[in-house]
Formats: structure tokens, C-alpha cells, sequence
């Protein structure tokens, strides 16, 4: 069939197509970098002879649990790991595509930065978990200071939502 045949050839090429981000997203594509890496480890590829691994990005967001594990599996990666939004990065897949070692963006893509990211509803949490998220977010605040220009006070300017099309984050260095 010819999903499988598609499938198959994504999985030589070494590309990843992430929408709905899941912690069962985030084992699978954990274990493909980590299978990739370990070829290229057995084979003893130089690293600038790697084939890089590419992650296709055409989401709305998910588990931020999940898109932690893939961020620090690309940045734990010795294998180049190449983001691509081919679509929307929203949310928790906007912090995703920025940990790519290279970023590219198709023409007409949008990007969306969610600044309170939190993993569960439920606002009557301890005072441990309200902390746990603001460490959370701190983290993302500071993965979007060093991998783009956007200063820390045009990421305070706004409120809680930030839409970028690709021309802007073109321009903030996003992409």
C-alpha cells in the first residue's frame, strides 16, 4: 500500500513527521534518533559526513512532557538533526523546531509561541507545581534568547500568544 511504501522511504531518508506531539510520538522519534546515531557511531561517520536526520513539522502542539523528551533528544543528538516546518509549529512544537541544529521553513508556514506552557489543567495544583511550571517555562524562554534575535524585551512585550509568519521569524532569525 502506498502509505507504507511512504512510510518506509521517510524512514530511509532518516525524516520524522511530528503533528500531534505524544509522549508515544516522543518515544518513537527518541528511539529513531538514537538508532540513526548508533549507525553512524557503528560505521564511524565523521560527523560532518553524517546524513543529517530531518523532522518535518506540521503541528498544533501536544504534551509539553513529550516535546521535552524530543527537544533533548535532538540536543543530545551527534547526528545534525534538521527541523522543518512545513506547515504550523505551534505551542510546544515552535520550542521543538527552534532545538533544530538547522531550521528551515516552507514559504507560507506560521509559527505560533505559546509563553505559559503548562502540562495539566488543573489550576489548583500545589505550590510545588506552580513552580515546576514556571521552571518550565524559563527553560523555553531561555531556548528562545539563545536560539534566535528576539530580545527579552520584545519576548516580555508580549502577553502570552506571539503568531509569527515565516517572513517575521525569518527576520528574528527563527528560521
Amino acid at each position: 500500500d502506498f502509505s507504507k511504501a511512504m512510510d518506509a522511504s521517510a524512514y530511509m531518508n532518516r525524516e520524522i513527521l511530528i503533528d500531534n506531539i505524544t509522549p508515544q510520538i516522543a518515544d518513537t522519534i527518541d528511539r529513531y534518533i538514537r538508532f540513526w546515531n548508533d549507525i553512524d557511531e557503528e560505521k564511524e561517520v565523521l560527523m560532518q559526513n553524517r546524513e543529517p536526520i530531518k523532522i518535518l513539522i506540521n503541528s498544533l502542539g501536544g504534551s509539553l512532557a513529550a516535546a521535552f523528551t524530543i527537544m533533548d533528544s535532538i540536543r543530545l543528538s551527534k547526528t545534525p538533526v534538521y527541523t522543518i516546518n512545513i506547515g504550523t509549529a505551534y505551542k510546544e512544537a515552535f520550542y521543538i523546531y527552534l532545538t533544530g541544529h538547522k531550521r528551515y521553513t516552507y514559504p507560507r508556514a506560521s509559527f505560533l509561541l505559546e509563553k505559559d506552557l503548562k502540562q495539566f489543567v488543573d489550576e489548583s495544583q500545589s505550590n510545588n507545581y506552580i513552580s515546576f511550571c514556571e521552571k518550565q517555562n524559563n527553560e523555553l524562554k531561555d531556548v528562545i534568547l539563545d536560539k534566535t534575535k528576539i530580545t527579552e524585551a520584545e519576548f516580555n512585550k508580549h502577553k502570552n500568544s506571539w503568531w509569527l509568519d515565516a517572513d517575521e521569524a525569518y527576520k528574528l532569525k527563527v528560521c
